[in-house]
């Protein structure tokens, strides 16, 4: 999958998928997990993504597994990431 373009604006990131050209405006959490999906060097499962966030996490609330899932998902229906099988 083609690594988007991407830009920081008022703590949001702004991403130009090139394949389909079309631009997402991510919130600091979505835009963080696709970072850290992008600069893996392996697939990442949610629990890893949360593990990850933990330490780092871009606001001062916790992020759920269950938003991290949500959030996976949208990020794929908008075809910014796809799936990799187990």
């Amino acid at each position: 999958m083609p690594v988007p373009q991407r830009r920081v604006l008022d703590g949001e990131l702004v991403v130009r998928d090139r394949s389909s050209g079309a631009t997402h405006l991510l919130s600091q959490v979505s835009g963080t997990i696709l970072v850290l999906l992008i600069e893996s060097e392996s697939s990442m499962r949610a629990a890893d993504i949360a593990h990850v966030l933990g330490v780092t996490a871009p606001t001062d609330e916790p992020v759920t597994l269950s938003e991290i899932d949500r959030i996976l998902l949208e990020l794929e229906r908008i075809g910014l990431v796809a799936r990799v099988p187990a």
